[in-house]
């Protein structure tokens, strides 16, 4: 028999009490010290969680600051204006101001209420074991934690599950809530992400296996998901239509998609979709949901109406999510996020149902239940490979193992059919005493390993290097590039959406149109940019930063195309760099001083003035700015480094020990903020001079 709710009514209000501190502190993790850098584990070569979400929040600021969405008139981008993200990001700064704690504190809201709805959707077919394990798993999930701190459109979609959810599972059986949650499966399409229109499928899974009304309530959901896309169609997108919309949002990826170029590269996309890393992070989560398919696949559906609905629902959407995303070539872990409210919900309801039936022989098991286990086990086997023998994102190694774990996945699948009137009763009622809170223990302990790692290590590169920006350019500063827009996050300076085209004809344009003044990119494509663009060998670099795990360069193109950006007023900051170049020392550092007594906190006028002013006979004066360095940007392991060189130096210079003691725990506090550059610090520490920049 299935496990029922409980409907004691005395113990209810102890029950939701427990239930809203767990959701309490699952906020509270969100909320804690919003501004720091998301990990670096989490990196990916798109840099998604230093840049993406200041995209879409840089409309609502721009109206707050500016008084208008689009004040240099670039309007590219009209689908992250028309964003939830944007219009809640809107309400945020009208409510507590424009700052980068602001902008963060958009996606803890989104995803936060999508997580509750989700588990309100969920608490009917869930008893109280069932309801605690989904809650402390959603709570304290090291992805949904990382991912909620920062605005990303992921975390609309988080809230369009839930809300869609919910109106499945309390309103469909009225004409309106089948309507309703037809319309926001569109919605969140439009408003959230291209691929919210996958959240359509689950739904229409769901009403087409009820034995009532599923042919009319099918095409209404149908019905009302094409007429709210049309509607939206025609008062937004305007010429560029509906079709050309999606097509942007999904074939436009880097490359032609390899899983939709043979059936075998599409086999193995999607098998290998675990390769975004999405399981590695949520080890418990996905093991219970395996087990809940492997129930199942084993024993046929729940019982009870309410766990149908709900296994319909959340393993319909895991599968059609992994289908649609999967061939295409480009997986960041954001890309999988969707599927972790219903892994869990897959792992919840296992837990609540009972396995000690009437055994299962093999001969119940046909054939296509036989191919769906092997599947089943060739993505777990697949999931173990990658995770533990080599993980990579590099396709050739992908293959390869995807076909290793093939092998391995016939060998289980074989035993398991073998054994499978024991293995149906793995976990009979008996186990259930100690089942759950083994679980929610092991979620718990290894979010608590998670977040503890980066947790005491973690940093405020991208809050110093905003708050730096205030200090480095003028106030009619416009910021392009792809970290232009987070570099302007709470400063009040003009970020520009950017992205440098490969064929640069179309960004010169649009520099010389827009009046863009300063580029803000990757090191790597500024060198690049410097060797292949005569214009740029013209440019000058006015800031460097280390933003969580790449150099940054600011380099000011004002003037170089022509336009309004030629009568761009430098910076005191800037006029100083330029005094440097003429070999005006003492001009340059009087515009140092200036920009220092203006801006206190800043880094980049205090590194000028420390290289400006170091000689052997003054590095001992200069001690002040390099405190006042440290108390500011504490968190910068190029801050530290520099520190420890100066110190050492002057430890060499003096003969004083504390002095070298100092150095070598700044130097140990550069290794410890940043590991990943450990060889960087070693090779600075060992080499010293304190004249000579960090960031080159």
């Amino acid at each position: 028999m299935e496990i029922q709710p409980s409907s004691n009514n005395q113990r209810s209000l102890p029950w939701w009490a427990i239930l809203m501190l767990i959701l309490l502190t699952g906020v509270s993790l969100r909320v804690a010290d919003l501004t720091a850098d998301l990990p670096g584990y989490f990196a990916s070569k798109s840099q998604d969680l230093t840049t993406d979400g200041s995209f879409l929040t840089l409309y609502a600021r721009n109206q707050i600051e500016q008084g208008s969405w689009d004040p240099l008139g670039y309007t590219p981008w009209r689908e992250f204006k028309l964003s939830l993200v944007t219009g809640v990001s809107y309400l945020t700064y009208t409510t507590i101001g424009v700052s980068r704690y602001a902008s963060n504190l958009v996606g803890v809201i989104l995803s936060a209420v999508g997580l509750i709805l989700f588990l309100f959707a969920l608490a009917p077919s869930l008893s109280r074991r069932g309801m605690a394990y989904a809650s402390v798993a959603l709570a304290v999930s090291y992805p949904l934690i990382i991912y909620s701190r920062t605005p990303l459109s992921e975390n609309s979609l988080i809230f369009f599950l839930g809300l869609i959810y919910l109106v499945l599972s309390r309103f469909s059986r009225f004409w309106w809530g089948i309507l309703l949650a037809g319309a926001l499966a569109a919605l969140a399409g439009l408003l959230g992400k291209s691929s919210g229109f996958l959240l359509l499928g689950p739904l229409l899974i769901v009403t087409l296996a009820r034995s009532e009304n599923r042919t009319r309530s099918s095409l209404l959901v149908v019905a009302s998901f094409l007429t709210a896309s049309l509607v939206y169609s025609l008062l937004f997108l305007g010429e560029r239509g509906l079709l050309q919309f999606i097509l942007a949002h999904t074939v436009a990826q880097p490359g032609a998609p390899v899983g939709l170029s043979s059936p075998i590269g599409f086999i193995e996309t999607i098998i290998s979709f675990g390769r975004s890393r999405i399981h590695q992070l949520a080890p418990v989560e996905s093991l219970l949901a395996y087990l809940g398919v492997l129930s199942v696949i084993l024993r046929g559906m729940p019982r009870t109406e309410l766990a149908r609905t709900a296994l319909l629902f959340n393993l319909g959407l895991v599968l059609l999510w992994i289908l649609g995303i999967a061939p295409f070539n480009y997986l960041p872990m954001r890309y999988a996020l969707l599927i972790l409210p219903s892994l869990t919900a897959l792992g919840a309801l296992w837990l609540d149902r009972d396995e000690s039936q009437a055994r299962v022989t093999l001969r119940q098991i046909g054939w296509s239940r036989r191919l769906a286990l092997l599947l089943l086990n060739w993505y777990l086997l697949f999931v173990l490979a990658n995770s533990l023998i080599s993980e990579t994102m590099v396709y050739d190694v992908i293959q390869r193992q995807v076909w290793y774990a093939l092998a391995g996945a016939v060998l289980v699948t074989i035993i398991q059919l073998l054994i499978t009137g024991k293995l149906s009763n793995l976990f009979s009622a008996s186990y259930r005493g100690w089942l759950m809170p083994a679980c929610v223990v092991a979620v718990i302990a290894i979010s608590s390993w998670q977040v503890g790692s980066w947790w005491g290590r973690r940093t405020h590169t991208i809050d110093e290097a905003v708050r730096d920006i205030a200090a480095v350019v003028g106030k009619d500063a416009a910021i392009g590039g792809p970290y232009g827009p987070v570099l302007a996050d709470g400063n009040g300076r003009q970020g520009f959406p950017l992205f440098i085209a490969e064929d640069f004809d179309k960004s010169r344009d649009i520099l010389k149109k827009y009046g863009v003044t300063h580029l803000a990119l990757l090191n790597e494509d500024w060198q690049r940019l410097q060797s292949t663009i005569p214009e740029m060998r013209k440019s000058s670099v006015v800031a460097k930063y280390w933003l969580r795990d790449n150099t940054i360069v600011l380099v000011r193109v004002a003037g170089l195309f022509g336009g309004s950006a030629a009568t761009y007023k430098m910076s005191s900051y800037e006029l100083a760099l330029l005094a440097t170049e003429h070999g005006d020392n003492n001009t340059a550092l009087a515009l140092l001083q200036s920009a220092m007594a203006e801006y206190p906190d800043a880094k980049s006028p205090a590194i000028s003035y420390y290289h400006l002013s170091v000689t052997p006979q003054s590095i001992a004066g200069l001690e002040p700015t390099i405190q006042r360095l440290l108390a500011a940007n504490g968190s910068d392991f190029t801050i530290n480094l520099l520190a420890a060189v100066y110190y050492r130096h002057l430890a060499q210079i003096s003969g004083a020990n504390q002095y070298s003691d100092r150095a070598e725990q700044l130097r140990a506090e550069a290794v410890r903020l940043c590991p990943e550059n450990e060889t960087v610090v070693q090779n600075g520490f060992q080499h010293y001079d304190p004249t000579v920049r960090i960031l080159q």
